[in-house]
């Protein structure tokens, strides 16, 4: 009899735990929507396509969890590239003036502030004459500056530089001493060829072939520095090379400046300063200046009417090209 009521009593126990159990669940599922699942669209979903995270979906395996991003900067576009070209020119005038000099005379125009150029047969090569001396100066002059040069330093002239044609100091007598210093200033403002000797004497050809193909010269026209042949447009490479060295915060460029002012042989002409180098050998006749316009430009006049010289060509092409640069680049700056 007692076995029996422990029987009941724990199956009665063991009823109500399971009733109050589905009642918990039951009431569960009406006030938290969602707790149990369906079956019927459980079943459903298995076999449908996953669905892709919401914004707000935790990913257990993303390792930026709880870090807050940051806003993305607003977008800038990048600054504009300028790209200066030169202007564009009706030259049809110029080619009319010029025509009857197209069968001796090679001209290189350049404006220096707007990179505009004129050609004529500026890929002629003809004897380069004293017109290599202004870079080979600037050459040595660029040495000094590295400290690889004594402008101070002492030549004595001897027999085997005598060198017959321009200059003074074949009329001076041997062992005579120059710095070099004058030297530079001789080969510039008298063209001397014995200076110009003298100078590669010590600094050599090879070297300045270097130096030439540095400013994008053809090193291949400078067999030697006395006997150079050159282009009116290799000539403007020079050109361009002197004057941003004399613009430059050299030491001395104001004095390369004064000597190309004065020069013998005034070729090229101007109403402005020109500081220029001329020369003439053989059938060479030349002139290399750059002229301090309003708006500065380089102009290179070469012939081959050395053995008939005759400078009035090149002053009316000069002063051509000085109207002309006047009336299409004087007010633009």
């Amino acid at each position: 009899m007692q076995n029996r009521k422990i029987h009941f009593i724990r199956n009665y126990i063991y009823v109500s735990i399971v009733v109050i159990g589905a009642l918990i669940i039951i009431l569960m599922a009406v006030i938290i929507p969602g707790v149990l699942p369906d079956t019927k669209d459980s079943a459903e979903t298995t076999h449908s396509e996953p669905t892709p995270p919401s914004e707000h979906t935790i990913d257990s395996t993303d390792t930026n969890f709880g870090v807050i991003p940051l806003p993305e900067p607003p977008f800038e576009p990048p600054e504009p590239i300028e790209i200066s070209l030169p202007p564009i020119i009706d030259t049809g005038a110029l080619d009319n003036f010029l025509s009857p000099y197209t069968d001796r005379y090679a001209v290189y125009y350049e404006n220096l502030e707007t990179g505009f150029v004129y050609e004529m047969n500026a890929d002629w090569i003809l004897p380069a004459a004293s017109v290599i001396k202004a870079p080979y100066v600037l050459y040595v002059y660029t040495l000094a500056e590295a400290g690889l040069a004594d402008l101070s330093s002492e030549h004595i002239y001897k027999s085997g530089d005598y060198k017959d044609g321009s200059g003074k100091i074949k009329d001076m007598p041997y062992g005579s001493v120059f710095t070099e210093y004058e030297l530079l200033q001789y080969a510039i403002r008298n063209s001397d060829n014995i200076a110009q000797t003298m100078l590669v004497r010590k600094y050599g050809t090879n070297e300045f072939r270097e130096f030439a193909e540095s400013l994008g010269a053809n090193p291949a026209l400078i067999t030697t520095v006395a006997g150079a042949n050159m282009t009116a447009f290799e000539a403007s490479i020079y050109a361009k090379a002197i004057y941003d060295y004399i613009e430059s915060d050299s030491v001395y460029g104001e004095t390369l400046k004064t000597d190309l002012m004065n020069t013998r042989n005034i070729m090229i002409v101007s109403d402005y300063p020109v500081a220029r180098k001329y020369g003439w050998w053989g059938v060479a006749f030349h002139d290399m200046a750059i002229v301090y316009a309003d708006s500065p430009y380089i102009l290179v006049i070469f012939s081959d009417t050395g053995e008939n010289i005759n400078f009035t060509p090149f002053a009316n092409i000069s002063r051509r090209f000085q109207e002309f640069n006047d009336n299409e680049f004087h007010n633009e700056f």
